[in-house]
């Protein structure tokens, strides 16, 4: 079991991580005062990027009203999608 990353959480909600076209896990995300977590529902796996290793945050809207997901960009180069987030507080 992968230790959390999180002391504290804040906000969490269900979501899709999109780890190629073909390789989407559903999972739930969590945001807390360390970072952003997302750990898979079934069959293992999870994320876990520090606030110090995030460089952008950008979310996907269409007609302005409609938020599909958003995509973090890391210091390393990396972009992680994840799709269908609605969060709640904790």
């Amino acid at each position: 079991m992968v230790q959390a990353l999180n002391t504290k959480l804040f906000l969490e909600g269900n979501a899709n991580a999109m780890m190629s076209p073909v390789n989407i896990k559903q999972g739930r995300i969590f945001y807390g005062d360390q970072g952003i977590e997302f750990r898979a529902n079934a069959g293992g796996g999870y994320i876990q990027i520090p606030w110090t290793n995030i460089e952008t945050i950008s979310m996907e809207i269409f007609l302005k009203f409609y938020f599909r997901g958003f995509f973090i960009k890391t210091t390393q180069g990396q972009t992680f999608e994840f799709v269908g987030v609605k969060l709640s507080k904790r």
